[in-house]
């Protein structure tokens, strides 16, 4: 994470800080056919953290008519 063309560009505390939970939500579980949602989901500095079919997934999208945008790394 944090690099461009294997150069370290965003260092990684930086990184840590980021993905550092600072608002817990309540855990929930969610199954479905085709995928599950599960753990404690989490606010930190602009993005969502949480784990996605066990693994940890990092994400923020936007909305703004007629743009959207998502932005995610596991």
């Amino acid at each position: 994470m944090g690099k461009v063309d294997g150069r370290q560009i965003v260092p990684e505390s930086v990184l840590t800080w980021l993905y550092r939970p600072s608002i817990l939500f309540d855990s929930f579980e969610y199954k479905s056919q085709d995928f599950d949602v599960n753990g404690n989901f989490a606010y930190g500095l602009g993005l969502f953290i949480g784990f996605f079919e066990g693994t940890r997934y990092v994400h923020h999208g936007g909305y703004w008519p007629p743009y959207a945008s998502e932005f995610s790394v596991s």
